[in-house]
């Protein structure tokens, strides 16, 4: 087996091998004995009928119209909400016509719902989203962006799971339009997309659209060649924007996102080429990778969601099937029996953003024919991603509750950067009682390096970090943390971090040393943040909380409570809680949120000081 992005072979050598290899489509085709035994699953009925139903209402009902006026909207309002909610609704109605479909093969209403869905989402003349095309129309039929790539590859296995369905003139223009607009685009004019080159999710997802979709649909062993030749110089980086931990500055939902489709293509290109290619074989870095997903899955469906990453989602449960399986990880394997348990107690949300066809026909094929016998979550051991520098510590008190404290460090221009610096949270039997913002509501903005840092998610005001002399951390390289110790596997677990050089010389700090530490049989966090300043005008530390009870008792006890859970955060001698502020902002989907701010200040402002809580739950 080749790796590709280690041995790339000469494009001569590239066209005969897929000369020699037929295609062979990566899922099932329509009435597999795959797709029979996946919906007579009784796990997954309660899933399935739900699907059905919204199905059935959606039969001959048309996709809700993406008008020109929303095409405009972003070039109008830098907001993005208004069309991808509707773009998404979009491929969600598709995916359940198609589901719907594939658990009732001979019903020849569903056949008639799946290809007029396909066929409206076909006709957009631009799969691009409005925020990504360089235009004020908001539509451009040569952009590969995410959304492009992702419609390019949801083509192609339509055309590979229901091409005995899909009319033979449909087929030829979804295989012409893929071929110019992705494909022979993308070789001409690869420079000059960014993320060709790039580090984040871009890189893994939009070459995995191209060079996917590609796999899917093309039988053109020089083209193949080609594009195997022009990916492989680019997705190398991506994996060089992990560091040797594997760990994701983009945090985890992002991990999900870009490693989920680079694993993807992974397993599109070893399908293909029956095994002679691949984009993992050899590779240790790519196995570290892979277990940083389990390492930042938390009780409860949480996530240790640091970065523009949400807290309320549950990693893909397939996508760890798939890296357990292919790559002998048991980490991988535990979690996905975990996600599966947990989705099978909850269901699958039908309206979330990206419940469409990639997702819900690799959860119905990859679903366990019984229903997994984990159902509470495994004991996890500790981890700390040296390059990374995120600390996270697990342990069970005295009393069976799961205390989950996790810490960062790191430098103020990581990929989806928050300054954030010395940032924690704290989860107590799945519960977040100190928590992070994660990804508030995407705004062009918020992708402004000049504007980003008034969002109150990426800014430190949003964090539960000091200000000094008025002063926040500063985004950019230069500010950075160094992390002095880092315990884990102990009963008493410590993070030390000296946050100095993460501020401005205006916050005239000589020194700021946070310590985080985790007395696991006692159920108690220690938090300490020592400073030596050269001017002591004002100083303050504080804690980030969602919870609605957020109440200072007395000037050392302050108390957080959530769903059943109060947390007593006590004072040391010299530090007094000063106030509690509530802060307004708009979550990821748009919604109105707030966090509670609890403010800890010095009883006497001097230049040397240390502030100090003691956090346990009251019983």
């Amino acid at each position: 087996m080749i790796n590709l992005l280690q041995a790339l072979p000469s494009e001569a050598t590239l066209a005969q091998l897929f000369r020699e290899q037929p295609p062979v489509p990566l899922l099932p085709p329509l009435g597999d004995n795959r797709w029979t035994a996946a919906f007579a699953n009784p796990a997954l009925d309660k899933i399935l009928a739900s699907l059905v139903e919204r199905a059935r209402i959606e039969i001959d009902r048309p996709l809700p119209e993406l008008t020109d006026a929303l095409y405009r909207d972003f070039a109008k309002t830098g907001m993005r909400l208004r069309f991808e909610n509707v773009y998404f609704e979009r491929r969600r109605q598709l995916a359940r016509a198609a589901v719907a479909l594939l658990a009732d093969p001979h019903n020849k209403a569903w056949t008639r719902s799946f290809l007029a869905k396909l066929a409206g989402v076909f006709a957009e003349e631009s799969w691009a989203l409005p925020s990504d095309v360089k235009n004020d129309t908001g539509r451009d039929a040569r952009e590969i962006d995410l959304f492009s790539a992702e419609t390019a590859n949801l083509m192609g296995e339509c055309l590979n799971v229901f091409g005995s369905l899909v009319p033979r003139e449909f087929q030829v223009r979804i295989r012409e339009r893929l071929r110019r607009d992705f494909f022979e685009n993308y070789l001409d004019n690869a420079d000059d997309y960014g993320w060709s080159k790039g580090g984040n999710n871009w890189n893994a997802v939009c070459h995995q659209g191209v060079l996917g979709a590609a796999l899917a649909v093309e039988d053109d062993p020089v083209l193949l060649a080609e594009l195997c030749t022009r990916v492989a110089e680019g997705l190398p980086v991506f994996l060089d924007g992990f560091g040797a931990d594997g760990g994701c500055s983009e945090g985890p939902v992002y991990w999900g996102y870009g490693f989920g489709w680079f694993s993807l293509l992974n397993e599109q290109l070893e399908t293909r080429t029956r095994g002679r290619l691949s984009l993992f074989s050899g590779d240790a870095k790519v196995g570290s990778i892979a277990r940083y997903g389990p390492a930042v899955s938390l009780a409860g469906r949480k996530l240790v969601n640091f970065s523009d990453s949400t807290n309320e989602e549950i990693l893909r449960p397939s996508l760890f099937e798939y890296l357990g399986r292919r790559l002998g990880e048991d980490t991988c394997r535990r979690q996905a029996l975990e996600n599966y348990a947990q989705l099978g107690e909850t269901g699958i949300d039908l309206g979330a953003e990206r419940t469409d066809l990639f997702f819900l026909l690799r959860l119905f094929l990859s679903w366990p024919p019984a229903q997994p016998a984990v159902s509470q979550p495994q004991e996890k051991a500790d981890h700390y991603f040296e390059d990374l520098a995120v600390w996270i510590v697990h342990g069970r008190d005295g009393n069976g509750r799961l205390w989950e404290l996790a810490a960062k460090g790191g430098f103020n221009e990581e990929h989806h950067n928050h300054n954030d610096l010395g940032s924690f949270i704290l989860n107590v039997d799945g519960v977040p009682m100190i928590t992070e913002i994660g990804a508030p509501e995407y705004t062009r903005d918020f992708f402004r390096a000049e504007t980003r840092y008034t969002s109150l998610a990426a800014r430190s005001l949003g964090h539960s970090l000091p200000l000094i002399n008025g002063q926040e951390q500063a985004a950019g390289a230069v500010f950075k943390a160094k992390v002095l110790r880092a315990e884990t596997g102990t009963d008493a677990s410590l993070f030390e971090v000296d946050l100095t050089a993460a501020y401005r010389a205006e916050a005239r700090c000589r020194k700021l040393v946070r310590r985080l530490s985790l007395a696991k049989k006692a159920g108690e966090v220690r938090w300490t943040d020592e400073f030596e300043l050269d001017h002591a005008n004002a100083l303050e530390s504080a804690v980030i909380s969602d919870a609605e009870k957020v109440v200072i008792c007395s000037p050392r006890l302050a108390t957080i409570e959530k769903d059943g859970l109060k947390l007593s955060l006590l004072a040391d001698e010299g530090s007094r809680w000063e106030r509690v502020e509530t802060h307004p902002y708009r979550g990821h989907s748009g919604e109105g949120r707030l966090v509670r701010r609890l403010v800890l200040v010095p009883e006497k402002l001097k230049k040397t000081l240390m502030l100090g809580v003691t956090i346990r739950l009251q019983i």
